[in-house]
């Protein structure tokens, strides 16, 4: 499993810098969203082989005791996370956008909207799961 790892990341780094690259040129070149959009797809293949990395690296870490133990919750929420995680990232893109991210890199831009728009939709996911209706909301 331990030697899974460095494949992961490999495949990880690849599939994020074509995804990296093709937004920069679509934003470079100020073509349509459609365009924009097909580098963050998740049918996409860069976004396919990040997800496959992703996958390959826990269950490599998932083979250890621990990484069980920190994966299982996050693993419970996933699916909620899914559910609202996009318009999460309409408010949070908008919101970063037009305050502080408007002249940043998309190197440094799109970790600072990924990674609060993780967290807020991971919270919500989890205040939706201790009420009744959980079943019905996070499936």
């Amino acid at each position: 499993p331990a030697k899974a790892i460095p494949l992961a990341a490999g495949m990880f780094i690849l599939g994020w810098a074509a995804t990296y690259a093709g937004f920069v040129w679509t934003v470079a070149h100020k073509t349509c969203g459609k365009d924009l959009e097909f580098f963050i797809e998740f049918l996409s293949p860069n976004v396919a082989l990040m997800t496959i990395a992703i996958f390959i690296a826990a269950r490599a870490l998932l083979s250890g005791g621990w990484g069980a133990r920190i994966l299982k919750p996050l693993a419970i929420l996933s699916f909620g996370v899914f559910l609202v995680h996009y318009w999460v990232l309409l408010w949070v893109r908008d919101w970063a956008l037009a305050s502080m991210l408007k002249d940043c890199d998309a190197m440094i831009g799109v970790p600072l909207i990924a990674l609060p728009t993780f967290l807020a939709a991971l919270a919500i996911a989890w205040l939706i799961s201790l009420t009744p209706a959980k079943r019905w909301l996070l499936g």
